[in-house]
């Protein structure tokens, strides 16, 4: 059998809280969890085939296209909510050819009936997918399937949907490495890392609770893979794939400080000259690790600050302090490893003061960059909670959006938002200060010679 894996274009999303020309012009991380879904299938023997719409900027009649051309017996799409508009039309495409299609991702994990109730979806799968998508292929190869035993599958019998328990992966080293022979690995690239680029993962899962945030059953299980394992991977896309730099995609790359400490203490043992970078929270650092991370090769961390309001940030339930943030960030500064900051503005209870308040404080504790996102409740977190219970945001409308019964946007949370995002980003990258200072780096012009359109578009933020 063959299987076509989609990462399908994002121009449906009305609902995105990133501003879409800042990230459009930063560049696209490869589908790693597609490459992992490949690699699993093609373990199997099983013909694999990716389109990455977003990478090859497909519109949707060249998306239809290569959908048909491929000619796939079945046909897997990541999804999450917001999307669900544009992945469903994939989903047509598929079924012009006559390939069953199924979901994965986060948003099948909230609304897998109202996902199924559009007939172009035939499965979805909640929680890992990588064991239960082999296992739906070989049962769909065989002479008399039985969906019943398939992890993690919500299917359609006999007019009824049915749903298999969500399936966690405890075996992260059982897993093969993320198949690149599926992508133009060279094609992909981000302002502020090195080509050609990669993207890891050394665990699954989060154990904080922030606000603003969905974990699910397999998101909030953590599971780390054995830090040996994790260096043999960069190795081998360092000396194999000819890889320069590394991204980390761990929600929380320090959540467990004696794992990042031996994942750093053998980098440092092998020297091979790789540099890497993650995401990580303040609270999970201290100065002993970040001197030994940078020695190993970590070249920036991104943390997600959210807000420079103290009443805010214990709203979003962040377990952090604005003096946490400043005495991470200093510690950082000293050790010379680049920082990146994460922005929400327009959460519950924020007001013209709170907002202005972040924007002071993100110019105070000036990292390298920052990105400030506007606010999303989506479905299933507290934030979303928090919207209904302050009547702003009716229940029922991530449930309606999946279900196509309305288009429109989701209400912020603040009255002219986007004019505020607009002003957080020419408030802080105006500065002269800094101007100055990104003139003097290296880093800097070696952004804008990759991303020439990006430095633009952080002083003119559109959401169009």
């Amino acid at each position: 059998m063959k299987v076509l894996l989609i990462r399908y274009h994002n121009r449906e999303n009305i609902n995105s809280r990133e501003i879409k020309n800042v990230a459009g012009s930063m560049g696209v991380w490869p589908p790693l969890g597609l490459l992992y879904l490949g690699a699993a299938l093609k373990e199997h023997e099983f013909e694999v085939e990716l389109l990455d719409v977003q990478q090859r900027a497909l519109d949707s009649a060249a998306a239809r296209r290569e959908i048909v051309r491929s000619a796939a017996d079945l046909v897997g799409i990541t999804c999450t909510t917001p999307e669900i508009r544009g992945v469903l039309e994939a989903a047509r495409f598929a079924h012009e050819t006559g390939a069953p299609v199924v979901l994965g991702g986060a948003h099948c994990d909230i609304f897998p009936e109202e996902t199924l109730s559009h007939p172009e979806v035939d499965f979805v799968i909640r929680g890992d997918g990588e064991v239960p998508l082999v296992k739906l292929v070989k049962t769909m190869a065989g002479s008399n399937p039985d969906f019943s035993t398939v992890p993690g599958l919500v299917y359609r019998e006999n007019g009824n949907i049915r749903k298999n328990d969500t399936y966690v992966e405890t075996g992260l080293h059982q897993l093969s490495y993320p198949d690149w022979d599926l992508v133009p690995a060279r094609a992909y690239s981000r302002a502020d890392v090195l080509q050609p680029l990669a993207t890891m993962i050394s665990g699954r899962g989060c154990p904080y609770r922030c606000g603003f945030c969905y974990r699910g059953t397999a998101g909030s299980t953590v599971r780390l893979r054995d830090p040996v394992s994790v260096v043999d991977e960069m190795e081998y896309l360092g000396k194999t794939r000819g890889i320069r730099e590394i991204v980390f995609c761990n929600d929380t790359l320090t959540c467990r400080r004696d794992h990042i400490m031996t994942i750093s203490e053998e980098l440092v043992k092998r020297d091979m000259g790789l540099v890497w970078q993650g995401a990580t929270r303040v609270d999970t650092i201290d100065r002993e690790m970040l001197s030994l991370m940078r020695r190993s090769g970590c070249k920036q961390l991104k943390f997600g600050v959210e807000s420079g309001c103290g009443e805010i940030l214990s709203l979003m339930k962040k377990g952090i302090t604005k003096d946490q943030i400043r005495e991470t960030f200093r510690w950082c500064k000293r050790e010379k490893v680049r920082i990146g900051a994460y922005f929400i503005l327009g959460y519950v209870d924020d007001t013209a003061k709170t907002l202005q308040e972040t924007i002071d404080f993100a110019i105070e504790i000036d990292p390298d960059f920052v990105m400030f996102y506007a606010g999303v409740p989506l479905p299933e977190t507290d934030f979303h909670t928090l919207a209904v219970e302050r009547g702003k945001l009716d229940p029922e409308y991530w449930r309606e959006y999946t279900l196509g019964r309305r288009d429109d946007k989701v209400p912020y949370m603040v009255l002219n938002l986007d004019r505020w995002v607009k002003r957080a980003f020419r408030q802080f990258y105006g500065r002269p200060a800094y101007l100055v200072k990104k003139m003097m780096s290296p880093g800097m012009w070696l952004s804008v010679f990759r991303k020439p359109g990006l430095v633009l578009r952080l002083f003119f933020p559109k959401n169009t």
